[in-house]
């Protein structure tokens, strides 16, 4: 998630340095875009996730670990990107991107993340072969 967040952020700086009229819609398709990634990957955690297997990590805190994580590293990382390869007028901000860009960038990954384990969960195969197989059994 850091290297997509780092790379949406690395495009951004450099589409505002190229077509400076159409910032909002660059930033609306860069959220798009890491709010996607996250949702689908963690669709598709949820959905390879084993659910019989008792010492297997809960996937909700795993999630939570990797956004904490990505947050504060994925602004240091955009920091210092922008910095050397787009320009270094907002280099400046170094706290402000680690800080509150970290916590926003958190959000901005486990809150898809959440949704992405809850669909996954509920389109897992075997979830579905338990209910139909639960409402075959005669009751006593």
């Amino acid at each position: 998630m850091v290297v997509v967040h780092v790379a949406v952020r690395t495009a951004l700086g450099y589409a505002a340095l190229s077509w400076p009229t159409s910032t909002q819609m660059q930033r609306n398709a860069g959220l798009v875009v890491v709010l996607a990634v996250a949702l689908l990957w963690s669709g598709v955690d949820a959905l390879r996730e084993n659910p019989d297997d008792d010492d297997r990590d809960d996937l909700t805190l795993r999630w939570l670990k990797a956004a904490v994580l990505a947050g504060p590293v994925a602004g240091l990382v955009g920091w210092s990107v922008e910095g050397l390869f787009i320009d270094s007028v907002g280099t400046s901000q170094l706290a402000g991107d680690v800080i509150g860009g970290g916590a926003f960038t958190a959000l901005l990954i486990f809150v898809p993340a959440i949704l992405g384990l809850l669909f996954g969960r509920l389109a897992r195969p075997d979830r579905k072969a338990n209910r139909r197989a639960g409402s075959r059994e005669p009751s006593v």
